[in-house]
């Protein structure tokens, strides 16, 4: 903490010596001391993705998934390049239930990075989640037919079908 001290005292607007305490406070488990001085610098002082990530977590720890999902938004509003704040929301959705959210967000993930098989794995297992297997194949479909001589993306779709197969018959034991 001293450390941060000492560098705000000489430039209070330092992003890194903000989000330095921040953490400090939450690694001292003064959460709500945490959350109230990132609330007071996070989207003014600080934009950088980190103080965003931490923030959020201390709202979803409360249970405040309105201002995690606000935060969020805001975060990727400064830093749209930004995966991990889509991924968060992502979760974030999923966790209370807001799966045409989650998947809106992973379909821009798509767009924003067409050959991260993650993402498009991730959203073939959300409507597969929801009972929508059609949609999962097509998007896996989209997939393998944007690389059809990738042979790591046949790969991937095959353990993914190989996955959700074997769940099925566990279900049906």
């Amino acid at each position: 903490m001293e450390k941060a001290e000492l560098v705000l005292k000489s430039d209070p607007k330092n992003e890194a010596a903000l989000i330095l305490k921040g953490a400090v406070l939450t690694k001292k488990k003064d959460f709500d001391g945490a959350r109230r001085f990132f609330e007071s610098v996070v989207g003014r002082e600080v934009r950088k993705p980190d103080g965003y990530m931490l923030l959020t977590s201390l709202y979803a720890q409360t249970g405040d998934m309105k201002n995690a999902e606000k935060t969020l938004l805001e975060g990727i509003r400064f830093n749209e390049k930004y995966v991990p704040l889509y991924i968060v929301l992502v979760d974030l959705y999923l966790k209370n239930k807001q799966t045409d959210d989650a998947v809106g967000v992973m379909q821009k993930l798509v767009v924003m990075q067409p050959d991260a098989a993650e993402h498009r794995l991730a959203l073939a297992g959300i409507y597969w989640a929801e009972g929508k297997e059609q949609q999962a194949v097509e998007v896996l479909k989209a997939f393998l037919s944007a690389g059809p001589d990738k042979e790591q993306r046949w790969v991937q779709v095959a353990g993914f079908i190989v996955q959700k197969t074997d769940l099925l018959k566990l279900n049906s034991s």
